[in-house]
């Protein structure tokens, strides 16, 4: 007990020093430090909380990780792959990228007491931004079971209106190269900082799982001409519920959001039509209002099931994406999936989409034909229709599970772009707005330890 005070003592006095050097930090960096002293702390109390007791360390630690080795070539000049939104660097023809699919997870879990553990996950992968810093911590939270029946979690939190919220990233526990891009693409961010509230009841021969959570979230997204956007979510809010019935997995989800930052580009263009006279340009008003997404909300819904016999594995998941901010406009995502498994080898097909509930955004056109204000309508334009999705792919593939702990698949996607729905995709000076029909072959090894 003498040592354990001590202990405690040492680490009170470490944090009273760094006291100083915290209040420098950048608040980015202040958010990973609470982070992961946050977790040091529940490491150091899960060593000495129940230290007198029979319990080996092995049972309140658990390490364990993930990965996924890819490799990716696609087939087109104008437009380079991407896998989901986070990303900025596409693949383009004749290009082999082993960055599109690969990455790295390391899971730490501690039980501090018999009710209450820790978590922690950090995922190396490609994205937007430095390769390691706040957002590759995609899990921190404490979780407390209230009763057998309630759990409540604080911290890092996964986004749970998706089926493969629990596992995104982990390779090796899907049947596919990656999750449809029509879908999943759609979500560039997996996690949110606040908490939640877990109710599970069981309901004739099953389980049902309800979920309440709240908090604040943050993108990190590519943009033209190697611009990004930090686009800062608040409040986050969601509702969720699953229900598991023999080889039966049910979900539906409701998630809302508001954004609080603008586009830096649309502030500079609003700046110049401030400066525009109604009556050479009637319209620069309302143009000027819609570039202002600050407070605008996004609203999302989806619902999906799983059919898992050990022969068949069907999948399917759908979404409305009800948007009240200029730049993306109302949408439906969706993807269907079956595999049939012979042993080792499950060979799959799948079908995705993703399309917008509008037309592409038109601007009007100033009364008079000044070459800097066409060029501020051009402009406008393309920020308008920035985040439109217009396609569909067809998927066929295989997946060898040639151990417990690692599996191996092949995947061929076709895929059709409308000229004006190419969000999901790096555009390059050899893209002229056409419709395009590309092909992509993706081929990984993953695993777990």
């Amino acid at each position: 007990m003498l040592n354990m005070i001590k202990t405690f003592k040492k680490y009170h006095l470490m944090s009273h020093n760094y006291n100083a050097s915290l209040r420098q930090m950048s608040g980015r960096t202040i958010r990973i430090y609470c982070i992961i002293l946050a977790f040091l702390w529940s490491f150091i109390l899960a060593s000495y909380v129940n230290a007198w007791e029979d319990q080996d360390t092995e049972s309140r630690f658990k390490i364990s990780g993930f990965g996924t080795f890819g490799i990716v070539t696609s087939g087109s000049d104008g437009l380079g792959f991407r896998r989901d939104m986070s990303q900025r660097d596409g693949v383009f023809k004749g290009d082999y990228s082993f960055k599109t699919d690969s990455l790295v997870g390391l899971q730490l879990g501690a039980q501090i007491q018999p009710k209450l553990d820790a978590v922690f996950q950090a995922v190396l992968k490609n994205r937007t931004g430095k390769d390691l810093d706040e957002n590759s911590i995609e899990q921190a939270f404490l979780r407390y079971q209230l009763k057998p029946s309630f759990i409540i979690r604080v911290g890092r939190l996964p986004i749970n209106t998706y089926i493969l919220a629990d596992y995104r990233n982990v390779g090796f526990a899907y049947l596919w190269a990656r999750p449809a891009v029509e879908y999943y693409g759609r979500i560039p961010f997996t996690s949110f900082d606040g908490g939640d509230i877990i109710y599970s009841k069981r309901i004739g021969n099953g389980t049902l799982h309800a979920e309440i959570a709240g908090g604040s979230g943050k993108v990190i997204a590519p943009l033209p001409e190697k611009d990004v956007w930090e686009v800062v979510l608040k409040p986050v809010m969601g509702f969720n519920m699953h229900y598991e019935v023999n080889n039966w997995h049910l979900q539906t989800g409701y998630a809302y959001t508001r954004i609080q930052t603008d586009l830096p580009q649309a502030e500079q263009l609003s700046r110049a039509l401030t400066m525009v006279p109604e009556y050479v340009w009637p319209a620069a008003g309302k143009i000027e209002d819609d570039l202002k997404i600050k407070g605008d909300e996004l609203s999302y819904y989806s619902v999906g099931f799983t059919f898992d016999d050990n022969i068949w594995l069907v999948q399917s998941e759908i979404a409305y994406i009800n948007s009240k901010f200029s730049f993306q406009p109302s949408e439906v995502d969706g993807y269907f999936s079956i595999g049939r498994c012979f042993k080792t080898i499950i060979p799959y097909l799948m079908y995705s989409i993703a399309r917008p509930k509008s037309d592409i955004r038109e601007v009007p056109a100033p009364l008079f034909p000044d070459p800097t204000l066409l060029q501020i309508q051009r402009a406008v334009f393309q920020i308008m229709n920035l985040d439109r999705v217009d396609q569909k792919s067809l998927a066929a593939g295989a997946k060898w599970d040639f151990s417990d702990k690692s599996n191996l698949k092949l995947q061929l996607d076709r895929t059709w772009i409308k000229g004006n729905g190419t969000r999901h995709w790096e555009t390059s000076d050899k893209f002229h707005g056409q419709d395009r029909t590309i092909n992509t072959i993706s081929c990984n090894l993953n695993f777990i330890f």
